[in-house]
């Protein structure tokens, strides 16, 4: 693994960001102030991403259309990551969100109602729930911790909303919450964690401490998931609603915890049987 810093630097005068930022090799100290490359912050002007190659591109199933940024950064990402890579933009596109854990997508309404999901089939679109949708992120919009599960693991976790909460891993049974302006957001499965969750962000490799031993110890007690069983699983995946779109959510907001389900999701077989709460 090879990391790389993002430099976005300030257009004239200070008063707005640059339209191009940077990246730099972070790990060869000789490298860091010469080698390079300038990344254009939003693919440009409609112009800019027509004349860029298109690539169709899949992950877990869930594919669109992107594009592929130039050859020169191609080039360059190849020669350090040490195979052929590309950097692509996706733009105005989307993924849908597959599996039961998109709370409006079709596997989770068969899975909460049989005979409803089987009604919802042959609605027109314009009647149905709009169905989550993701960019680059794996299978969800958000990962939803509490802060005290956090505590409990390592800081190099990457959580989008962290939330207090009595007890460690009671999220593993949040629903919905509610945030300011009435924005709901839906929480599905928990999601299960790969190996990958000890790296040091400055090398790219397992550190030799006890920090390394993490997935195994986060293992001993946290292979809770039946559609999961020899790893362990941290966090929420959650979602808003496309209606939320633009909408902001800030550091210090709070929120409500509207519903939980009965017992724990399955991972890509559970649907959802919730009771409301009252709790801040």
């Amino acid at each position: 693994m090879v990391l790389f810093k993002q430099i976005v630097e300030d257009g004239p005068g200070g008063e707005a960001p640059h339209s191009d930022s940077s990246w730099r090799r972070e790990s060869i100290p000789e490298a860091a102030l010469l080698d390079r490359i300038e990344v254009p912050n939003s693919s440009a002007s409609a112009t800019g991403r027509e004349s860029l190659k298109k690539l169709y591109l899949d992950l877990h199933v869930s594919a669109t259309d992107t594009s592929v940024m130039s050859d020169t950064i191609s080039i360059w990402l190849t020669k350090y990551i040490g195979f052929e890579t590309r950097l692509v933009y996706i733009g105005q596109h989307s993924r849908v969100v597959l599996r039961s854990g998109a709370p409006d997508g079709d596997m989770a309404c068969e899975k909460r109602s049989p005979f409803t999901a089987s009604v919802c089939r042959i609605l027109p679109s314009a009647l149905k729930a709009p169905i989550e949708l993701v960019t680059f992120r794996d299978i969800d919009q958000y990962l939803v911790v509490t802060k005290e599960s956090n505590d409990e693991i390592l800081p190099n976790f990457a959580p989008v909303v962290v939330s207090g909460t009595p007890a460690a891993y009671d999220e593993d049974y949040w629903a919905e919450m509610v945030l300011p302006g009435s924005m709901k957001m839906k929480c599905g499965d928990t999601c299960c964690r790969c190996q990958a969750i000890p790296v040091d962000y400055k090398t790219g490799k397992n550190p030799d401490d006890d920090s390394g031993l993490v997935w195994k110890k986060l293992a001993k007690d946290r292979r809770v998931d039946e559609g999961w069983k020899y790893g362990p699983v941290f966090g929420k995946h959650s979602y808003t609603s496309l209606g939320d779109k633009g909408r902001t959510i800030r550091v210090g907001d709070t929120e409500k915890l509207t519903e939980r389900t009965k017992e724990r999701l399955v991972f890509g077989k559970s649907g959802y049987q919730t009771e409301g709460v009252e709790c801040a």
